[in-house]
């Protein structure tokens, strides 16, 4: 079987490059680049079923799902925005399918208890998978450094961690031209964005994909959260540390600062068991063939 690599051909979010890269990992090699946005189009050179993990945020073009019958997914470390799932939720039986191809090619592995919820209260069998991210292993060779990687954080925390002295690189995932940039190209930037975290004495940041693999990186993280994150981060944040803006600048955290300690391994079984279905899903799909038969109807 032929496999192909999800990336989100639209996106100026390195955090997004970083997800395609975890799953990049897993692949013996990458026959096609996938569109998230645009799964129904794709199809292969070749009468046959392509492998597809399919760790990813679905999706802004609803009208897009489901999938080509061409691909073979994996669903782990899946979400469904909650404010764009309604499309998902729709009663009328034009929609059915939506859920149809979730139940058919479950059990969902979903990424945070938001989508665990929708997906569960939809009868749709799923289960908590945790982050793909999360099975990142640090690089050989990367010495620890004394700088701290401010990433995406507001300039009130950036001046005050430079008045403490401290030395730092403010960094933003937010890249004007990624989108302009071959998938290889953009995975490229998102292991020189690994690299440097791993590096770091700390990362500060209010990015989830940028905290997420700093925690397989062992590299110790803090993150600005606020309830509006709730969705995202739900079930996550038992595997970081983190704290409000206003109780960082009140100095609560400046004991992390002069002695960073990494949160826990308490995310282990979830990126050991996240790694065993990927590379189980690879192994099938190595030995076998499958020809599609295309139902024009549906």
């Amino acid at each position: 079987m032929k496999f192909g690599c999800l990336y989100y051909a639209d996106s100026d979010n390195i955090g997004d490059d970083i997800q395609t890269y975890a799953q990049w990992k897993f692949l013996p090699k990458v026959d096609y680049w996938i569109d998230r946005e645009s799964l129904n189009l794709f199809c292969p050179n070749e009468n046959s079923k392509v492998a597809l993990i399919m760790n990813a945020w679905f999706m802004y073009s609803p009208q897009n799902w489901p999938p080509s019958p061409y691909i073979s997914p994996l669903f782990v470390s899946t979400h469904f925005s909650k404010y764009h799932v309604q499309w998902l939720k729709a009663k009328k039986d034009e929609y059915a399918f939506a859920q149809e191809y979730l139940r058919e090619n479950g059990p969902i592995g979903c990424r945070d208890a938001s989508t665990l919820q929708t997906l569960q209260g939809l009868g749709i069998d799923a289960y908590f998978s945790g982050c793909l991210t999360l099975t990142l292993k640090p690089f050989p060779d990367i010495e620890k450094q004394e700088y701290i990687c401010l990433v995406d954080v507001s300039q009130n925390i950036v001046d005050y961690v430079k008045k403490k002295g401290y030395d730092v690189r403010v960094m933003s995932h937010n890249q004007k031209n990624a989108a302009r940039m071959a998938p290889k190209d953009r995975l490229k930037q998102a292991e020189k964005y690994l690299k440097i975290y791993q590096a770091a004495r700390c990362v500060l940041t209010s990015r989830l994909h940028c905290a997420l693999p700093c925690t397989g990186l062992k590299t110790p993280a803090l993150v600005f959260y606020a309830p509006e994150y709730e969705e995202r981060f739900s079930a996550l944040k038992e595997f970081l540390y983190t704290t409000s803006e206003e109780e960082f600048l009140q100095g609560k955290w400046d004991g992390f600062l002069r002695e960073p300690l990494y949160h826990s391994t308490e995310y282990l079984q979830y990126a050991n068991s996240l790694a065993e279905k990927c590379e189980k899903f690879v192994e099938d799909a190595i030995k076998k063939e499958e020809p599609v038969n295309i139902d024009y109807e549906r």
